[in-house]
């Protein structure tokens, strides 16, 4: 990328970097493996000859490679590894074809991480895996289990749906597989978001299995209660949810539904409103309904400090921010730093 950059701002009609910047912002690069090979083929067969050297009169022409040696090693180095994967549009091999870029992917990232640790020990530094790894190195130890285990009578662990097995290696130890001290632990199911983390449902369950075991079915106990929603939120909630996990798929630790019980007072109003974004934006949509809000009338009297919105990601904010300047309402954002918020606007 920082090549072809360069490439295009020295000679912006060279044709192979153009196209590799084409190439390059296809949206289907994100999501489809096949558009992915198909691109590093072409790009491959646009930048380097036949010996994997770049081509430096189609391609690097007017380009000052001599800043760019490291770079330009590193591009020749991966495409010597990448240069036996061929597909085409029409390809019946994309399998066969990923399979082997899969392979070269694993060596790749086994080169990586033979770096990345060589890095960390170079520096005296331990990241969160390691962390978690030591210490489960350390708790093997019988000696120190029994130390712990005098030490602490009590462990409560709180959001134990995003457990891992390593953690799990941690603590069930030192309390001897429950055997030995007090455990009390706190978690949803509902909410376990840490799979990337190697948080596992099946610790969860696992645990809860293993306390009604040891103890009762009396120890365990459930919180269906919200004391968060009003009735008709609560009920659309289960009416949804009801319905997307009603066939759950464990290997992506989706759970069966469970009914929340509404604890708020019945005469607490709420609504769910579904606003589809067709001609406009969503940002003026919302805007639009803000505004609207504001001068209908209602029991309970609506001002801007009443209203928060929730975004996904946040670049859903810059849209936002632009369209409640342009219709004057005020606004702040919590988790994130909006661009009239920064130093530069403000001066």
């Amino acid at each position: 990328l920082k090549i072809n950059a360069e490439i295009l701002i020295n000679e912006p009609g060279n044709d192979a970097a153009i196209e590799i910047n084409s190439l390059l912002k296809n949206e289907k690069l994100t999501s489809d493996p096949v558009e992915i090979i198909s691109a590093v083929g072409k790009i491959n067969n646009l930048i380097f000859t036949q010996k994997g050297t770049l081509k430096k009169r189609e391609f690097v022409n007017k380009f000052d490679s001599e800043n760019y040696e490291i770079e330009i090693a590193e591009l020749e180095k991966h495409n010597k590894i990448l240069s036996g994967f061929a597909i085409d549009d029409n390809s019946g091999s994309a399998n066969y074809e990923l399979a082997k870029f899969g392979k070269t992917l694993l060596e790749i990232f086994e080169e990586t991480l033979a770096l990345y640790e060589e890095k960390k020990s170079e520096k005296g530094s331990l990241d969160f895996e390691d962390i978690l790894l030591n210490t489960k190195k350390i708790v093997s130890k019988e000696y120190v289990r029994e130390k712990l285990s005098e030490k602490y009578e009590y462990i409560m662990l709180d959001e134990y749906q995003d457990t891992n097995e390593i953690q799990y290696e941690i603590f069930m130890p030192i309390l001897q597989y429950l055997s030995k001290g007090n455990l009390f632990v706190v978690g949803d199911e509902k909410q376990s978001i840490y799979m990337f983390r190697d948080a596992d449902l099946e610790i969860f369950n696992r645990t809860k299995n293993e306390i009604e075991n040891k103890e009762t079915a009396a120890s365990l106990l459930q919180l269906p209660h919200s004391f968060r929603m009003s009735p008709p939120i609560a009920a659309f909630t289960n009416k949804l949810f009801g319905e997307l996990f009603k066939d759950p798929k464990l290997e992506f630790n989706e759970v069966k539904p469970s009914e929340l019980i509404c604890s708020k007072d019945e005469n607490e109003h709420g609504q769910i409103e579904i606003i589809v974004a067709d001609e406009e934006s969503e940002s003026e949509l919302i805007s639009k309904r803000i505004l609207k809000l504001l001068n209908e009338n209602t029991e309970t009297e609506v001002h801007f400090k009443d209203i928060a919105i929730l975004c996904r990601k946040r670049n859903a904010f810059a849209e936002l921010e632009k369209s409640f300047s342009k219709y004057k309402i005020p606004f702040t954002i919590i988790g994130g730093k909006g661009y009239y918020q920064r130093q530069i606007i403000y001066d």
